[in-house]
């Protein structure tokens, strides 16, 4: 089954997610890694400030296991549909939104509004 799913990002942790998705941990590290990483991948970051993506899901509650594993760590008010087919979502990539967090992080680049 195909599922549309959107949810708040926990900031705090958004650093810790970006590396997870890039060193393999998560990949290699989950039975569902590698559909968790597509989707991760798909993620666009709306303007109602919900990451919105779409991801395909075998057991019988939605996405649960997902859930628990990965996303309740990362994610808050997490919200998951059925749906037919996968959706292209309009906006900025989440894996962009994150690395422009780490950068801000790092001090690479200046925070929002233009102050470091």
């Amino acid at each position: 089954m195909i599922y549309e799913v959107n949810a708040r990002l926990l900031e705090e942790h958004a650093i810790e997610l970006r590396l997870l998705l890039r060193d393999g941990t998560i990949r290699e590290g989950n039975p569902d890694g590698r559909e968790i990483c597509d989707s991760m991948m798909r993620a666009r970051f709306g303007q109602d400030g919900r990451v919105w993506w779409t991801q395909t899901g075998w057991s019988s509650v939605p996405l649960k296991y997902e859930i628990d594993s990965v996303y309740r760590h990362y994610f808050e008010d997490i919200r998951v549909r059925e749906v037919e087919e996968h959706i292209s979502f309009h906006g900025p990539m989440f894996m962009d939104h994150l690395l422009v967090l780490e950068m801000r992080a790092q001090g690479d680049l200046p925070a929002e509004g233009g102050k470091p």
